[in-house]
């Protein structure tokens, strides 16, 4: 299995996106813990509390409840200790519109993807964005990106 430091936090009002992730991820044998939200203000309380490492941030664009990915990303940034944790943020969506992309990037978001129903396009997509983010500068990093991480990710 391939360690990977920190966590997923999936914000998605559908449990088998959960599911659907752990299997892609095992199936790629990489070992990393996956916090299931499926509500906007849970993760932002959860972000809030957290002392875990985060990996990654993977929200769905059109979540529902009190208040959607959109809001959730803007509140992300408004919050100094928040956005200082400089955690990577993606947005999932099944059928994205061009209005919709070009909506989330003014998020300053660093990604979005379309959902797979296809496990072997979920998990080609979903261990392309880990080794992105494995090799990936954080600004609370001051060694340089190590033999091990580069073996890791072959």
């Amino acid at each position: 299995m391939k360690k990977v430091h920190g966590e997923i936090i999936l914000i998605d009002e559908q449990k088998f996106e959960k599911e659907l992730l752990d299997v892609s991820l095992d199936k790629l044998r990489y070992e990393i813990h996956i916090k299931y939200l499926n509500k906007a203000d849970d993760a932002l309380d959860y972000l809030k509390k957290t002392k875990e490492e985060i990996f990654l941030v993977i929200a769905d664009f059109h979540l529902k409840k009190k208040y959607g990915g959109l809001q959730l990303k803007e509140i992300i940034d408004a919050n100094k200790e928040l956005k200082k944790k400089s955690v990577p943020f993606i947005f999932t969506s099944e059928n994205p519109t061009r209005g919709e992309i070009a909506e989330a990037y003014r998020y300053n978001i660093q990604g979005f993807f379309k959902k797979s129903g296809n496990m072997l396009d979920m998990g080609a997509t979903l261990e392309t964005i880990i080794k992105y983010w494995i090799l990936n500068k954080h600004p609370d990093e001051t060694e340089p990106v190590s033999e091990r991480k580069i073996a890791m990710i072959v």
